[in-house]
């Protein structure tokens, strides 16, 4: 049984917090309990973390970069954006709440690196148990969304966030040998099918195909290439039946939902509308990457890929009150990370794929390293469900947490945490 120490229960307080802002709001205003909390953890985690001060220091120069960004592309654009401080600074905020929530899981990792796998796991855990039951209540509660009694996210966002901590229930299983992981894996799987949430389940089957083939690849080295041909075999197979057998689900065809639109991203052929969820994420996906190219992945500054796909996407049917709107929601993280951040993100994404790379040159992988794979590669799939994942805080926490158990730079012994933390922080957990 482990015990959080003082100095670190504030910040798992607040995490829980950010995992349930939607939820943990003063009536239906935009008062929430994190936000509450937010300055208090800046503060905290400042302290307490030299590594967080230069996360701070690199947040503040790319800050600098975007800002750059956004004047040049509000001065030089043709289809009509003006510069709009508010819409910057709301973007800022946005980002210093998603690198509180890193610097906390940090700091958590410094003050009890020795606890902290097991620690994190249960927290994990708890509010992945959390999240099925309220993705529970929305298909037998009948939640409509209309803002009148209290507010609770798309069921596109609590699908992404329980694709994200799905392997970690796998591996849970795996170690502890107790298969009450495996039956809430099964049941989300289900309420995934029931909520109509098709991106995070075509990521969740993502994930179970890598798991399988980094599993079995541990074990035998010599079926390598056999299993990616063997994968890729089937994954084609797939699309050929969704294409040619009209599979009808909810109301609607597979071909029409997955083979459709791929074939029109494909050919950058934009549907003549942009009034359902299907056509307009083919219809963002294609003007997206065309303006990218146009601007020679400089990057728009952040805030402005809503307003830049709201007028592009005007001439293709938008519904009205999107139309009364002046920023929409692109419905895919990566697309506006990449728009509005430019050649960052690229610098972003080189890190990533390096580690990735690095993590698969190992013969036999960790059940972390296995974890940290599959949820990079399947988040290309459930991270386009939700309409912004910028307040779904819980998926950063699980990728911090991925990003450190992986790490070759763990902390190996008490007297190292000396240099990160202030004594007086250390002295509180006494």
């Amino acid at each position: 049984m482990i015990k959080i120490k003082k100095n670190i229960s504030f910040l798992y307080f607040f995490l829980f917090a950010g995992a349930f802002n939607d939820i943990l709001r003063i009536g239906i205003s935009k008062i929430t309990l994190f936000r509450i909390l937010l300055p208090l953890a800046i503060i905290k985690i400042l302290l307490c973390s030299r590594n967080v001060r230069k996360l701070y220091v690199i947040y503040i120069i790319i800050a600098v970069i975007s800002l750059i960004q956004s004047a040049i592309f509000c001065f030089t654009n043709r289809v009509g954006i003006l510069f709009s401080f508010n819409r910057y600074c709301t973007g800022l905020f946005y980002y210093i709440c998603i690198i509180t929530i890193i610097g906390s899981v940090m700091v958590i990792y410094e003050l009890s690196y020795k606890n902290f796998e097991e620690e994190f796991e249960r927290y994990i855990v708890f509010v992945g148990v959390c999240y099925l039951f309220v993705f529970m209540y929305i298909y037998h509660g009948g939640y409509d969304y209309s803002y009148r009694n209290f507010i609770i996210n798309n069921p596109n966002d609590y699908g992404a966030m329980l694709a994200a901590v799905l392997p970690l229930f796998y591996f849970k299983a795996k170690k502890t040998k107790k298969y009450i992981y495996i039956v809430f894996i099964l049941i989300t799987i289900l309420y995934l099918v029931l909520n109509d949430c098709k991106l995070a389940l075509l990521g969740v089957v993502t994930q179970i195909f890598i798991i399988i083939y980094l599993e079995i690849r541990n074990k035998s080295m010599g079926y390598r290439k056999l299993l990616i041909i063997f994968s890729v075999f089937c994954v084609a197979f797939i699309l050929f039946i969704l294409d040619k057998k009209n599979i009808t689900f909810h109301g609607y065809t597979w071909r029409e939902t997955v083979i459709n639109p791929i074939k029109a991203m494909i050919n950058g052929d934009m549907y003549t509308q942009s009034n359902t969820s299907v056509s307009y994420r083919v219809n963002t996906f294609i003007a997206s990457i065309k303006w990218m190219m146009k601007t020679k992945m400089l990057g728009i500054g952040i805030g402005n890929s809503g307003v830049l796909i709201r007028n592009i996407l005007g001439e293709h049917t938008l519904y009205e009150s999107w139309m009364e709107k002046e920023s929409i929601s692109l419905h895919n993280a990566f697309l506006e990370i990449f728009i509005e951040f430019g050649f960052i993100a690229i610098i972003g994404v080189f890190v990533i794929v390096k580690k990735m790379i690095k993590i698969l040159k190992i013969t036999k992988l960790k059940s972390y390293q296995i974890c940290f794979v599959t949820i990079v590669i399947s988040s290309l799939l459930w991270l386009q469900g939700p309409s912004g994942i910028t307040t779904d805080y819980q998926i950063f926490a699980i990728f911090a947490f991925l990003l450190l158990n992986t790490s070759s730079k763990l902390l190996e012994d008490q007297d190292l945490a000396d240099k990160y933390c202030i004594k007086t922080v250390l002295n509180e957990g006494k």
